[in-house]
C-alpha cells in the first residue's frame, strides 16, 4: 500500500492510495514518479471540490428562490405542507415535521399543520393526538427555541439522563427519535410559532 497526501495551498485536501497484492511492488522511482503526479492530482482534485460547491450553491439558491415564490402562493395547510414536503426536504434532511402555532403570545395545545404524507409512522394522527393531549411540552423547551436567533437541535438521548426527563421526552425515545430540532417562525421580530423537525439522520443540522 503507498499513500501520498494531495497538498493544496498548504491544506491537506485527501490521499491518494494505491494498492498492490506483491510486496515491495513500488520501486523508488515510481514512488518519486506517484510523487510529482500527486501535484497535479491535488489541482484537480481541489477544483473539482471547488466546482462542487459552486454547482451546490447554486442549486440551493435555486431551490430556495422556487421555494419563496411558491410560499408566497400559499393560500391553506394544504398547500404549505405540499412546499414543505416537495421543497424543503429536498433542501434539509428532514424525515418527519410539526408545526406549533402561537396564539395570543400562547402555544397552542395541539399540532397547527403536521406531515401526513411521508411519516415513518403508520397512525400519524394517533401520534400527533398522543403527543400533545397526553404530554405537555414545557414552556422552557418553547422559549429555548423562540430565544434563538438558529434552529436548536435536542439531543433525546442526552436529555432522557437527566432526572424526571420530560413527559415528551420519554414518548419521543419510546419511539427510536433520536433527535429533534425546533426552528423559530416568525414575521419580522414576531414569533408565530416553531417549526418541529425530525432528522432523518442524527447530527445532520
Amino acid at each position: 500500500l503507498v499513500s501520498i497526501k494531495l497538498v493544496h495551498r498548504n491544506q491537506v485536501i485527501g490521499l491518494l492510495v494505491f494498492l498492490s497484492e506483491d510486496k515491495s511492488a513500488f520501486k523508488p522511482d515510481e514512488l518519486y514518479l506517484l510523487q510529482r503526479l500527486s501535484y497535479q492530482i491535488s489541482i484537480a482534485t481541489a477544483n473539482i471540490i471547488a466546482n462542487e460547491e459552486i454547482e451546490k450553491r447554486e442549486a440551493e439558491k435555486s431551490l430556495l428562490l422556487s421555494l419563496s415564490n411558491d410560499m408566497a402562493l400559499v393560500r391553506n395547510k394544504e398547500d404549505l405542507a405540499r412546499i414543505i414536503n416537495q421543497k424543503l426536504k429536498k433542501l434539509f434532511s428532514i424525515q418527519d415535521f410539526t408545526i406549533v402555532a402561537l396564539h395570543e403570545n400562547k402555544m397552542t395545545t395541539g399540532a397547527y399543520l403536521y406531515d401526513q404524507d411521508d411519516t415513518p409512522y403508520k397512525k400519524k394522527r394517533e401520534y400527533v393526538e398522543t403527543l400533545f393531549n397526553q404530554f405537555r411540552f414545557e414552556a422552557g423547551l418553547y422559549d429555548i427555541v423562540l430565544n434563538s436567533e438558529n434552529p436548536v437541535v435536542f439531543n433525546i438521548d442526552e436529555m432522557m439522563t437527566h432526572k424526571n426527563p420530560p413527559g415528551h421526552i420519554r414518548f419521543f425515545s419510546s419511539l427510536g427519535i433520536k433527535e429533534i430540532v425546533g426552528a423559530a417562525l416568525r414575521i419580522g421580530k414576531k414569533d408565530i410559532g416553531i417549526l418541529w423537525i425530525q432528522p432523518e439522520q442524527v447530527n445532520s443540522f
